[in-house]
């Protein structure tokens, strides 16, 4: 349990207070409250301010916490800490993202901090031993008339490059370490046949892995690896690749496609 002193200090640049109306959903069961009571001298617009960084820095604290709400009564603060509530869904208008809440409340602080992937609806990670963090994005698929969710790790390098001296080379090791930004499309590997290449969606540098990874998924999950030869016409960043996540959505496995050298 965390003792309340009152002098903390938080750096709001790591939190967006934000102006929206959330759904009140009563049934919500992971939470954590903190109530911050004080006497009547005590409760000023000093002790408030306080009060929500106390409130802040405990979220803080904790990899699992995204929000912290805040309501000021008379007779103290009242804070609710809540992981990632977010939920979405379609219209015409595209996809719209509310946050749920447990319970009504005067301020809603959202966490920012980049480290905190979970404080962002659509970004997730998975740890590789030996490597470090792959980041990667959530994205909604819609299968008949249902939308789930399906993670994508896109351009996750599985050899060298094979440029300069590599080039006539068989596929070298790649041993990165740290952080992977997996969020985007790399180039895919020119293929031999007709189509047009625009050349900034393809390269030598091209042994890139594309994987996506429906929501839920169970325990020694089937996998399907696709390597293929895209005969379309490369005119985006992701025209030459195919996307899984339709299939992994309704096969419920994960998907893995390959971009390769013919010859």
């Amino acid at each position: 349990m965390s003792r309340w002193t009152g002098l903390v200090t938080v750096s709001l640049g790591t939190w967006q207070l934000l102006d929206t109306s959330p759904v009140l959903q009563p049934t919500i069961s992971n939470f954590d409250v903190i109530h911050i009571s004080g006497d009547t001298a005590q409760l000023n617009g000093d002790f408030t301010t306080s009060a929500r960084d106390w409130c802040l820095s405990v979220c803080e604290s904790s990899r699992a916490c995204a929000m912290v709400t805040l309501d000021p009564g008379q007779v103290g603060t009242r804070c609710v800490l809540y992981p990632d509530t977010h939920t979405c869904g379609h219209s015409l208008r595209g996809q719209d993202c509310r946050v749920l809440l447990r319970e009504p409340a005067q301020a809603l602080y959202l966490r920012t901090d980049p480290t905190l992937l979970e404080s962002h609806p659509g970004l997730t990670s998975v740890l590789l031993p030996g490597r470090g963090l792959l980041l990667g994005e959530n994205r909604e698929t819609l299968v008949g008339t249902e939308w789930r969710r399906v993670s994508r790790y896109l351009g996750v390098p599985y050899a060298a490059a094979p440029t300069g001296a590599a080039r006539f080379s068989p596929p070298a090791p790649l041993n990165w370490t740290g952080q992977w930004n997996a969020t985007n499309y790399r180039p895919s590997c020119l293929q031999p046949g007709h189509v047009k290449a625009h050349y900034s969606t393809v390269s030598e540098d091209c042994l890139f892995l594309n994987v996506f990874v429906p929501k839920n998924i169970a325990g020694d999950s089937s996998v399907l690896l696709f390597f293929h030869n895209s005969g379309a016409e490369y005119g985006d960043e992701s025209g030459s690749q195919i996307d899984g996540s339709w299939l992994a959505a309704i096969g419920n496995i994960i998907v893995v496609t390959a971009s390769y050298r013919v010859g």
